[in-house]
């Protein structure tokens, strides 16, 4: 009898320890794989916003080039700003070439924010370096053709 127990105590470790080793080789290639993943989509996001530029503590915009700048005040607490970001990113590359790209975080830039008027965000801010007459905004979470359709607009 107490044999029987010993060798049944026994199967039993060597089968956890068999199923232990199994799952740690499946969760090694389940982290591989999350690894490539993550790395492809840190790839495929540096791509997107190339055309978006991240103004950083104490850079401003660069109005001398002439171009229209289209600005994207911000926070990263803000749900409508991170909802709307992709669409912000898209269009940027879309019309790289036609106008400059910025994206404002309102929390380190207040003095841009107050300068613009920000008082509510996601605030797209156009602005028009040869006429600053023709400046104009958005307020508020837009969709993709209420943004492109205004982008137009302005560009005209």
């Amino acid at each position: 009898m107490k044999f029987t127990k010993l060798f049944f105590t026994g199967a039993v470790c060597a089968m956890m320890a068999l199923a232990s080793a199994c799952s740690n080789k499946g969760a090694e290639a389940t982290d591989t794989a999350a690894e490539a993943t993550d790395s492809t989509v840190q790839t495929e996001a540096a791509e997107k916003t190339a055309a978006v530029i991240e103004l950083a503590q104490g850079e401003t915009f660069d109005l001398a080039q002439g171009k229209p700048v289209i600005v994207d005040f911000n926070a990263t607490w803000c749900g409508p700003c991170k909802k709307f970001a992709p669409t912000f990113e898209e269009i940027a590359g879309e019309y790289a070439g036609k106008a400059l790209f910025y994206s404002v975080d309102v929390d380190v830039h207040p003095e841009l924010a107050a300068e613009y008027g920000v008082q509510g965000i996601p605030h797209i801010q156009f602005i028009n370096p040869a006429d600053p007459a023709a400046n104009t905004s958005l307020v508020g979470l837009q969709t993709k053709e209420d943004f492109t359709a205004a982008l137009n607009a302005f560009l005209k």
